[in-house]
Order: structure tokens, then sequence, then C-alpha cells
């Protein structure tokens, strides 16, 4: 049994139930609200630090599915998520969880990430599916690939459905991989190529647990790039990013 076989059935095993999720969810909003805001602020505590190590700060790579690309109308379906810690992918603790909604799945965006009626209605309430990622970030760093979009997804999925207002503030390995590893890969290839460069096989994408766990892979890759460039701690390659950022959007403008 491969590794791709394995986590699928752990994440069969372990996603709970619509009626478990229910019963957790039947508590006042009201009496939830001081537990949420603490969550949330334990979720978003960690930021790249000027002096943390790369191997030092937990990280939590995930990944959303969604009903389509628009971050004001389009809804969260799925949420899919990996912690990693020192150099190593947690894989006995995969998050994973399919948000029971209501929402209307567009046919075209169906045939990507391939869920159907009936895994929203036999997944877990989105407001337990969206406490249970809080309490499984807590104190980590955030990382994804094209990060800004399920930033805001997230942003909008968890004031919807917990009345939050919570920000993870990403690392984007869209913006790492190509300045780490520059001419690499074409900037339209996307994840798929980054993925192909480093020989990062994966049987079906636009599943948000596999996906996540790709591209905790490809954050190991990368940090290692990292640390051969001399890079030490997260402050260091969080202000090259930033830095590179900036000349990718002014290339002709001073870098400062």
């Amino acid at each position: 049994m491969n590794v791709w076989t394995t986590l699928r059935n752990r994440l069969r095993r372990s996603s709970p139930s619509s009626e478990r999720g229910a019963q957790a969810d039947q508590g006042s909003a009201n009496d939830m609200a001081p537990t949420l805001r603490q969550l949330a602020r334990e979720a978003a505590l960690a930021r790249p630090g000027p002096t943390c190590t790369l191997s030092g700060q937990g990280l939590i790579v995930f990944d959303l599915e969604t009903t389509g690309l628009d971050t004001r109308r389009d809804e969260v379906l799925s949420v899919g998520a990996v912690k990693v810690d020192g150099q190593a992918i947690s894989l006995g603790n995969v998050f994973s969880r399919v948000l029971a909604t209501q929402a209307n799945l567009k046919p075209d965006n169906q045939l990507i990430h391939g869920l159907t009626r009936h895994d929203l209605e036999h997944g877990t309430p989105p407001r337990q599916a969206l406490t249970d990622l809080l309490r499984y970030a807590s104190g980590r760093l955030w990382i994804a690939f094209h990060a800004e979009f399920d930033r805001r997804m997230l942003q909008r999925a968890m004031l919807q459905w917990l009345g939050i207002r919570f920000d993870p503030a990403p690392l984007d390995l869209a913006e790492l991989a190509p300045m780490l590893c520059p001419g690499m890969v074409a900037p339209a290839e996307g994840l798929d190529g980054w993925l192909h460069a480093f020989k990062i096989g994966v049987p079906a994408r636009h599943d948000a647990a596999v996906d996540a766990m790709v591209t905790a892979e490809l954050a190991l890759i990368l940090l290692s790039h990292a640390r051969r460039q001399g890079y030490e701690n997260w402050g260091e390659l969080n202000q090259a990013r930033q830095r590179w950022r900036r000349q990718q959007l002014h290339p002709n403008g001073p870098m400062g």
C-alpha cells in the first residue's frame, strides 16, 4: 500500500461525521465567542520572526477547495492541512474537512475539485470544521501556494461561520519558489510546474488534503534551498521575499 492510499484511508477514518459536528455546534454562538477569539489569536500567533530559525518554527501548510475563484462571492468547500515540524511532515496528523454547506456547485469547478452534493451533505458543519482548524493550527506559521487567494477565502469563511476576523497572514510559496530558484519554472505553470520540476509525485490534484501534502513537500525542498543560500531565520527570508516582490512589481525602480 503506497503513501497516498494510506493517507486517503486514514482521512476517511479520522474525518468527523456531520452528526458529531452538529452535536458540537449546539452551543450558543454568544457563549462560544470568547473561546473562538482566543483560538483565533493562538492560531495567528506565529509570524516570520527575526530570530526564529527556519527549522525551529512549527508550520501549517494548508489548501482550500472552493466553488470558484471570486474571493467576494465564492465559498469554501473543503480544507486540508498538514503540520511540519523541524524538517518532517506529520503524516499521522493530517487535517481534512469537507464543509456541510448549501453552496452552489458549478459544473466547471466541480470537474476540478470533484466534490458532490452528497459529499457536502455528509460533511462537517462549517462552524465545527473551522473551529477544528483553528485548534489544529495553534502557534504555527501558515504557508500556502498562491496564498493570497486562500487567505481571503479563509478570512471570509471565518467571518461568515464563526463571526470572527481572522488573518493567518500566510507565506506564499508561489513567491518563495521563484525567488530561491529563479528561472526554473514559468509562472504560468503554477504549483504543477514546481511539483514536476522537483519530481514530487501525486496521483491526483485538487483534493485539499493531498494538495496540502504536496505543498508541504515543496516547502521542505525550498527551505533546504534557502538554508544552502545562507538564510538562517524566517526574518531574513521574509525580508528577502519582500524585496523580491517589490522588484517584480517595479523592475526598473529601486529595490529599497
